[in-house]
């Protein structure tokens, strides 16, 4: 069964997540009809669709939550275990658990939705790293450059200095460290 997706502007997907266990709590226990009329008496306006709608998604997203909970806890059972395990393989074994989890719930398309979404943040992570990396040897270079400029100065004054050749070339050796 093809599950719709929440619309943006429901009314119940955007009541307070407290207020959203409520529902699905009551939802449990009565029947879409009956939820929408108990609903309607606390001054929320949806009908059956809207509600069974919300509801699986509602459900789904729980089960998601508890399924990437359990593989960050997986992680942390493992990194005890296994402390030799690099934190890359940790990750991996950590996304086939998820993946495990995920699949259990028996939607593909939402699963690949959340799937990609964990990827796009691994990604992201990644390229932050790589710009952090990138600005820390932006820095070395300049700081590099920035040594060259001070010791071409300092050897512009000696070699423009009344000092006698002798002199010059073991003060040269000093700056350019070839002593």
């Amino acid at each position: 069964m093809k599950q719709r997706k929440t619309r943006g502007d429901s009314i119940l997907g955007t009541l307070p997540q407290e207020r959203q266990l409520q529902i699905a709590e009551h939802a449990r226990a009565h029947t879409l009809p009956e939820t929408v009329a108990w609903l309607r008496a606390d001054g929320i306006k949806c009908g059956t669709t809207a509600l069974s709608d919300w509801l699986s998604s509602f459900v789904l997203q729980q089960q998601f939550r508890v399924a990437e909970q359990d593989s960050l806890n997986f992680i942390e059972l493992l990194r005890k275990r296994r402390p030799d395990l690099k934190e890359a393989e940790l990750n991996s074994w950590a996304d086939e658990f998820f993946q495990v989890q995920a699949v259990k719930t028996g939607d593909a398309d939402t699963y690949l939705a959340f799937r990609t979404a964990r990827f796009k943040a691994e990604m992201e992570k990644a390229k932050l790293k790589l710009k952090e990396q990138q600005v820390g040897l932006d820095a070395r270079r300049v700081a590099l450059l920035e040594k060259k400029a001070q010791q071409a100065d300092e050897a512009k004054q000696i070699v423009e200095s009344k000092a006698t050749p002798e002199e010059k070339q073991l003060k040269l050796r000093q700056i350019f460290g070839m002593s």
